[in-house]
Formats: C-alpha cells, sequence, structure tokens
C-alpha cells in the first residue's frame, strides 16, 4: 500500500500509527538494506497528498539523505552531461493520461538555467568553461 491509500483509509488518524510510519520510513538499517536511491524516495514524496502528515513527509526526507549512502561509489573518472533540451520538462514517464503521468520531469541546469553556453548553431559547448561542468 502506498501513503495515499493508508491516508484514505484513515490510517493517520491515529497518532500513534503515524508515529509508527514515519519511524519505518526513517530507519537508517531498513533503508541501508532496502538498497532504494534517494530518487524513489524524492519520488513518493512528490506523490503525497496535502492531507499526508508532515512526520511522515519529514520521514521521507530524512530517508532520501539516509539513501545517498546506497548510492554506489563509481570507479575512475566521471563525467556528467546534461541534456537541456525541451524534451527534458517533459515527465519521466511520458504523458500516461489522468492520473498516471507521473510529476518527476527530467532535470535543467539549476545554476545555468537550463541554458547551453554555445552561441551559434552548431557550435559545441566547451565542458571545461560550462558553469555547470
Amino acid at each position: 500500500m502506498n501513503l495515499n491509500t493508508l491516508q484514505r483509509h484513515g490510517v493517520f488518524q491515529d497518532v500513534e500509527m503515524v508515529r509508527y510510519v514515519a519511524d519505518r520510513l526513517a530507519d537508517e538499517n531498513e533503508i541501508r538494506r532496502s538498497r532504494q536511491f534517494p530518487y524513489q524516495y524524492f519520488a513518493a514524496y512528490l506523490n503525497v497528498s496535502d492531507e499526508i502528515p508532515n512526520t511522515i513527509k519529514a520521514s521521507l526526507h530524512k530517508a532520501a539523505e539516509i539513501a545517498c549512502g546506497n548510492v554506489p561509489e563509481l570507479p575512475g573518472p566521471i563525467v556528467i552531461g546534461l541534456d537541456v533540451s525541451g524534451s527534458m520538462q517533459s515527465a519521466v514517464t511520458g504523458n500516461c493520461g489522468r492520473g498516471a503521468t507521473s510529476k518527476m520531469r527530467w532535470g535543467r541546469c539549476r545554476p545555468c538555467g537550463g541554458s547551453d553556453s554555445a552561441s551559434q548553431p552548431g557550435q559545441r559547448r566547451d565542458p571545461v568553461r560550462h558553469p555547470c561542468v
């Protein structure tokens, strides 16, 4: 069951259940054992209804931070490429119709606002000088 379903069935009207669920969500041992990445906790946070208690939302935030330890260390030099094209503004799952489309969006380059430093069509961006690389 997901958190919104628990909310619809009135589970979170009981303070003890709110505490129990919040504690389970933020349990460091469970998070490490689950090997989930922070993305999954962030997606859950984005998709909970406004009626979900703040204690549970805070636990999802804490879980995402703990889950950063589940991201494996990659050997060798790593290059991160940013795609800032228009398609990156769409939902990760595509448009699946009413209620099924994910709230998760492909990221934008925050420091530069998603802009490309290449000024001429066909000109390649210099990854060394780009502020986000």
